[in-house]
């Protein structure tokens, strides 16, 4: 009779430990996750106003190739230079040439 409590005793202590150990370990593993997806936010924040200013040139130049072949270049020259100052100082520049119906 002794022999069948002490192994009752000893499965229960195991088993407690484990289903113990098991929650601590989902416990920790998602705390690393959150970090880990905190981090990764972090660095995309950080970044987002270079590849934004990146994606916003990249479309600058796309649209000054396409102008470039319907217009000569003392007009596409005064655009980009009103344009670029327009970007910088934030503020309307007129251009006296509207490219947008020659795309």
């Amino acid at each position: 009779m002794c022999q069948a409590s002490s192994s009752f005793v000893v499965r229960f202590w195991g088993l407690l430990m484990f289903g113990s150990y098991s929650v601590c370990n989902i416990i920790v593993l998602l705390n690393m996750l959150i970090a880990m997806m905190n981090n990764s936010y972090t660095i995309i924040s950080e970044r987002s106003d270079k590849e934004w200013k990146f994606a916003r040139s990249e479309q600058l130049g796309f649209f000054l190739k396409k102008l470039k072949k319907k217009m000569s270049e003392t007009q596409s020259c005064h655009l980009f230079l009103s344009l670029s100052l327009q970007a910088s100082c934030g503020r309307l520049i007129s251009v006296g040439v509207t490219p947008w119906h020659l795309l």
